[in-house]
């Protein structure tokens, strides 16, 4: 039986198609809107550049934020991968 050469390509395409949707657009979205200040109560955005980043890496908590996500990072992969 011939198949044809682009066959595998479709059986490929709704997954490809899902994660295009569901993951990488979504992170590229987030990356664009991290430049802006945009607010819940009104329809503006206002371009800050850097400027977020800049106070999210100069806060007070992001060491105790650090120290938290590896925490769980390390406690949830021994507790999945061990159990």
């Amino acid at each position: 039986m011939r198949t044809k050469k682009h066959t595998p390509y479709l059986y490929m395409l709704p997954g490809v198609l899902m994660v295009l949707c569901f993951v990488y657009i979504p992170v590229l979205m987030n990356i664009v809107y991290s430049f802006f200040r945009l607010s819940s109560f009104s329809a503006g955005s206002t371009f800050v550049g850097l400027d977020n980043y800049r106070r999210f890496f100069t806060d007070e908590i992001f060491p105790i934020m650090l120290k938290n996500n590896i925490a769980y990072c390390i406690i949830s992969l021994i507790v999945q991968v061990g159990f």
